[in-house]
């Protein structure tokens, strides 16, 4: 396991020692100015699905 991280009892991941993020006016001004490129890795990422299976999906759902 990496440093800073452990499983717990359900196999799920947690960081051990963080420091929490402040959602402020900064923070999110950021990624607002990052939104163009955001789409552009979205199309990618389509596209490497469709290259994967081959065909169209019906749905698509991204986590991110």
């Amino acid at each position: 396991m990496l440093d800073n991280y452990e499983v717990d009892r359900f196999g799920v991941i947690h960081q051990i020692d963080f420091t929490p993020i402040k959602y402020d006016k900064k923070y999110i001004s950021y990624y607002e100015d990052l939104s163009d490129r955001t789409i552009k890795l979205g199309y990618q990422r389509l596209g490497w699905v469709l290259g994967i299976t081959g065909e169209i999906p019906r749905s698509v759902l991204e986590i991110g």
